[in-house]
């Protein structure tokens, strides 16, 4: 079974991503982080059976583009990383610091994430 951590405050699009992550493979494990304390925290506990993280840019605690994503990477370098955000602005960000970005709408998120658990 895979298991793949999405860091996301917003309730409803968590939820979203779940629901679209089911529909393509009803047994992923994912691990729900809410903030980039709690996503550093599983990364820790977890690393090793972590293959995809979906990352929102934009958490109460900090913009993950700057920092998270590259304190991951010391741990976990090979991980895929899907950038899942509303705000394109950031795209350059996204892409250099070496995430796919993926639509927030519909099924598109989930639909990159299986495809990155296909490599």
């Amino acid at each position: 079974m895979a298991t793949i951590m999405l860091v996301e405050d917003n309730e409803h699009v968590a939820e979203a991503f779940k629901r679209g992550m089911g529909f393509f493979d009803p047994l992923l494990s994912i691990l729900h982080a809410h903030t980039l304390a709690e996503a550093e925290q599983l990364v820790q506990e977890h690393g090793e059976s972590i293959r995809v993280i979906a990352w929102d840019g934009r958490l109460p605690d900090g913009n993950s583009w700057e920092g998270a994503i590259q304190k991951a990477r010391t741990i976990l370098p090979d991980i895929p990383m899907v950038a899942m955000s509303g705000d394109d602005g950031n795209k350059e960000k996204q892409v250099a610091a070496g995430c796919t970005v993926a639509p927030l709408y519909k099924h598109q998120a989930a639909r990159v994430v299986i495809g990155l658990l296909r490599l």
